[in-house]
């Protein structure tokens, strides 16, 4: 959260150290990225362009899957707390005092 703060104050940048940190919290996300940069660091391995190409979509197919994943488990446990949490109610007097009689009863 404090990331995501301070990208807004500073129109979209954050220091190496807050995003180092933010990555720590996001394991798996970390683990993709860390895999991107070895697609760049180990260029030489991939002679086709094709190729590159497809393995970066892969990685960044996968790395969205599981950002979803996790914003989807993230809202159902927040769902889960509100549902879960008691409900307030304020007690007051009925303002109405029933049916009124159009007639005699039988």
């Amino acid at each position: 959260m404090l990331m995501k703060q301070n990208a807004i104050e500073n129109e979209g940048k954050v220091s190496g150290e807050e995003l180092a940190a933010w990555l720590d919290g996001h394991p798996i996300l970390k683990a993709r990225i860390i895999s991107l940069a070895g697609l760049v660091e180990n260029a030489e391995t991939v002679v086709l362009a094709d190729k590159a190409e497809r393995r970066v979509i892969e990685e960044l197919r996968g790395m969205g899957n599981e950002l979803l994943t996790a914003w989807a488990k993230k809202r159902v446990e927040q769902s889960a707390r509100e549902i879960e949490a008691p409900r307030v109610t304020k007690h007051v007097k009925k303002n109405s005092a029933g049916i009124a009689r159009t007639g005699k009863l039988k």
